[in-house]
């Protein structure tokens, strides 16, 4: 139908359809393709888009309707214009009415919360997309029925009338108030310490409910093809990383649930060089004397490592799995990671007094922040939960 029109056909639908003119040419332009089974013949079908919106193919078809042929024999010309009125009517046209187009309201917020949708079943491939994908398809209903001479259904012989069902709708615990102050302060932060990626949680550690998730970098749901995998990964399950000093709190906690200690205990803190083990355990200042409130404000390595020291390698390797180190949360997210807690047939010499300041440890930033939540929630550690219901 488009024929040698297609450079005009090209320049009259890419200001639509927001695609340069030459690409569209390189698809219209009349060329022999070579099939599947070695056949050669025309290519009579290209796909110029998809999940082009309503309005947008009503604009089409209003451009194609306007279509102008610079041929003055048209007007005497029968098969000239018969061959017109079908480049305007049916040259364009949509391939598939129901196909669906995934919207989302808010942009790039949440994106690896809610992660996204692709390929010709719309299936979810990352976030709650991928992890509700069941419960948010609907299913298709369906009719085994008889006709007549006449194709007309004999309905008293319908065999099974199955009604189609929607799909389930998910109400997170996110707020989308605090998500956006959370990623608003996330990209001051990449920007002012020049970072490679920075993640951020808000948990409510009464019951675990995920306030807020965000990393950065990060990516538009509506286009994630344009961006790297590393951007769509949600760092917040997926990456592990020695947790350092934010580890010493289960150290301390352990040792003050054992009753071996009171936060006004005291340590000798060495003067900043504690030798352990054939190695030096450095501090960032030379402490004398601290009590362990003070070993925990101004995060000694070797008031902490003498803390774990008093608790003990198996009471410390407990409370290190108590508080979720070495399984995964259970959180609604694909991709997370258990991260490593060593068994304690696999602890040296030296890691009694490495392992209380989280050296030889490796944690999920979801696992730290529900150890926190765990503290401030009286001892009692939460799942976290990001689906509050269907």
């Amino acid at each position: 139908m488009i024929g040698n029109h297609y450079r005009a056909v090209a320049r009259a639908l890419s200001p639509v359809l927001e695609i340069d003119t030459r690409d569209i040419e390189s698809k219209l332009k009349p060329r022999l393709i070579r099939t599947p089974s070695g056949a050669v013949k025309p290519n009579r079908y290209v796909r110029l888009k998809r999940k082009v919106q309503l309005e947008v193919f009503e604009e089409i078809k209003k451009v194609m309707a306007e279509f102008p042929i610079d041929d003055p024999t048209v007007a005497i010309n029968e098969e000239k214009q018969r061959s017109l009125r079908n480049l305007r009517r049916f040259a364009i046209f949509a391939d598939r009415e129901e196909d669906q187009l995934r919207l989302y309201p808010s942009g790039k917020l949440a994106a690896h919360v809610l992660g996204f949708v692709g390929g010709d079943d719309h299936a979810g491939k990352e976030g709650i997309e991928k992890v509700l994908q069941s419960q948010l398809t609907g299913a298709r209903g369906w009719r085994i029925i008889e006709i007549d001479k006449g194709k007309r259904e004999r309905v008293e012989r319908r065999v099974q009338d199955v009604p189609a069902r929607n799909g389930l709708n998910a109400f997170l615990t996110i707020d989308l108030g605090i998500q956006n102050i959370v990623e608003q302060e996330l990209a001051l932060a990449m920007e002012n310490h020049r970072a490679a990626g920075v993640t951020a949680i808000v948990v409510l550690p009464r019951n675990g409910n995920v306030m807020a998730m965000a990393n950065l970098p990060t990516f538009d749901p509506r286009h994630p093809g344009d961006y790297d995998a590393s951007a769509r990964r949600n760092r917040a399950v997926t990456d592990t990383f020695e947790p350092g000093s934010t580890f010493k709190a289960v150290t301390v906690a352990g040792a003050l649930n054992e009753g071996l200690i009171t936060l006004h205990n005291q340590f000798h803190c060495e003067n900043g060089r504690f030798y352990f083990a054939g190695k030096i355990l450095h501090d960032h200042h030379p402490y004398g004397m601290l009590t362990v409130e003070k070993i925990i404000t101004k995060s000694s390595n070797i008031g902490t490592a003498k803390v774990g020291m008093r608790l003990g390698a198996p009471r410390l390797h407990q409370y290190i799995r108590d508080f979720g180190f070495g399984s995964r949360t259970g959180i609604n997210l694909p991709g997370e990671v258990a991260g490593i807690v060593h068994p304690l047939k696999k602890w040296n010499k030296l890691s009694i007094s490495r392992v209380p300041m989280g050296h030889e440890v490796a944690s999920t930033p979801l696992q730290i922040v529900m150890m926190m939540s765990a503290i401030a929630n009286g001892g009692r550690l939460m799942q976290p939960r990001m689906v509050d219901r269907e």
